[in-house]
């Protein structure tokens, strides 16, 4: 599903992010469920109305722990537009956090979290319970039956049933990817002449192309500071990039300095 959203396959209903959020939400159920009836096999008093009531609680929390963060580091991408290095340790710490979070308050109130069938199905050969290890290998069967069938039909059939979308904004991010275009803010190097431009603006446009196609194309505006004239000024130019276009590679090289 992942790979899906990344291509844009279908983008245009939202079907891959519906599918991991019905995952997610299928957990909380199989969890609950599962506490249930490990402590009515071990004797001790459950209250299932209190415990069927956690899970939408749990949901909603999930969401909002989610929700929160998410829209920080979206925020902080949109002002800081840094390259994918930083964004990955930076989401990759808060996940981290949001984790402890979830552990710290799990005393107090319920949080759904992604576990796998496995994290389950150890549970009952530690809390001693009857044919634990099969309970055990019958988890672990299942995963290794059921993860390579399920991948498998959601590879072929998604293929043939998801649509990419005439205008779907992923195809933006697959331009970008194949030019290897930077970022504004980034500094860039003509191969030919040597000299250091900065880029300054981006936009993405919808273009016509000869055969009645619509091809998503970004135009990226450079700007040569001209150290003799003071700040402010110096020369510009853009350059229009497509499917059609040379290669940005071609005829640049982005500076890093992060």
């Amino acid at each position: 599903m992942i790979e899906f959203m990344d291509r844009g396959r279908g983008s245009r209903k939202g079907i891959p992010t519906l599918l991991l959020a019905a995952s997610s939400i299928d957990d909380v159920f199989v969890i609950v469920l599962f506490t249930i009836f490990l402590g009515m096999y071990g004797g001790d008093t459950v209250n299932i109305w209190a415990k069927l009531g956690e899970i939408p609680v749990s949901i909603t929390l999930g969401l909002l722990v989610g929700i929160v963060p998410g829209y920080l580091l979206y925020r902080l991408f949109t002002k800081y537009d840094w390259r994918p290095p930083k964004r990955t340790l930076i989401v990759l710490g808060a996940a981290i956090i949001l984790t402890c979070l979830e552990t710290a308050c799990e005393k107090w109130v319920p949080i759904a979290s992604l576990l796998g069938v496995m994290a389950i199905g150890a549970v009952p050969l530690a809390a001693g319970v009857a044919s634990g290890e099969v309970i055990l290998a019958v988890a672990v069967l299942s995963i290794l039956l059921t993860a390579p069938l399920g991948a498998i039909g959601i590879i072929i059939s998604g293929e043939k049933i998801l649509d990419y979308g005439e205008r779907s904004p992923y195809k933006f991010k697959d331009l970008r990817e194949k030019h290897g275009l930077p970022r504004v803010g980034e500094r860039v190097r003509s191969k030919h002449f040597g000299t250091v431009w900065k880029i300054i603006e981006e936009k993405e446009i919808w273009i016509e192309a000869p055969n009645k196609q619509v091809i998503p194309g970004i135009f990226v505006n450079y700007w040569r500071e001209d150290t003799t004239s003071g700040p402010g000024t110096g020369k510009t130019m853009s350059y229009r990039y497509s499917q059609n276009d040379p290669p940005f590679d071609n005829y640049w090289e982005i500076l890093y300095d992060w």
